[in-house]
Parts: C-alpha cells; structure tokens; sequence
C-alpha cells in the first residue's frame, strides 16, 4: 500500500473518526465539489535523509490534514480525533517499505472569509523504503 493510501485505510479503521467524517469524505487532493463536511489530504513534501549501501532509504515525508466544516464544534472534535488517531500511529506500506514513526508536527485553524472552518494538521512520516 503507497503512503496516502495507508492513510486512507487508516482513517478509515477508526470507528469513532468515521462517525464524525466518513472514509467517503476524505479525498487526496481537493475534492470533487464536495459538500462539507470533508477532509483532504494534501502539501506532500518529502526528502531522502538517508540512503544505505543495499539501496533503502529513509525518507521524512509530510503531508497535511485539512478538515472543512461548516460548524467549528464538528471541525474541532474531528480534528481531535484525527490527531488521536495519527499520532504515533503505525501505517501498513507496501511490499517491504514500513513506516517507521507518524507523528503530529503542527496543526492550525482558521475561518475561510465565505464561513467554514478548516483544521489542518501536519503529520511526519519515516519511511523506510527497500532497495529492491
């Protein structure tokens, strides 16, 4: 499984995150015209930190959480859950690359001047990427 796609699946393993925002409403990239609420995973940055004699890597890989809602007290209690859920989480990768350690690394609201929330929160990947 690629990276945004554990993710996904990680998002949506978690009863009590999908009750407040389900699995369908999390999109990479914006959404297709989305009604809110709905959350987006986007700003993938990435870098090679280091490279090994067998060809692996570690990379440190950041990408963000935007949670947009109508209401501040959803936005929030989403946001909430999330953080719960990704902080220290351990994602499933594909074939022999693992993820290493995910952690929160920032997180910010703000109101948009046409009146809906947004949550975002940074997270920060280790990956551990095979030679092979």
């Amino acid at each position: 499984m690629k990276l945004a796609e554990a993710i996904h699946a990680h998002w949506a393993g978690a009863a009590e995150l999908t009750a407040l925002l389900p699995a369908a409403r999390f999109f990479t990239g914006a959404p297709p015209a989305a009604e809110l609420p709905w959350a987006s995973l986007t700003g993938w940055r990435g870098e090679v930190v280091e490279r090994f004699h067998d060809g692996s890597s570690v990379e440190r890989v950041e990408a963000t959480l935007e949670i947009h809602s109508a209401q501040f007290h959803h936005a929030c209690a989403t946001a909430q859950s999330a953080r719960r859920r990704f902080d220290r989480a351990a994602l499933a990768l594909e074939g022999s690359d693992r993820a290493l350690a995910c952690r929160v690394a920032a997180e910010d609201a703000r109101c948009e001047r046409w009146g809906h929330w947004v949550f975002a929160i940074v997270l920060e990947v280790i990956v551990h990427r095979s030679g092979a």
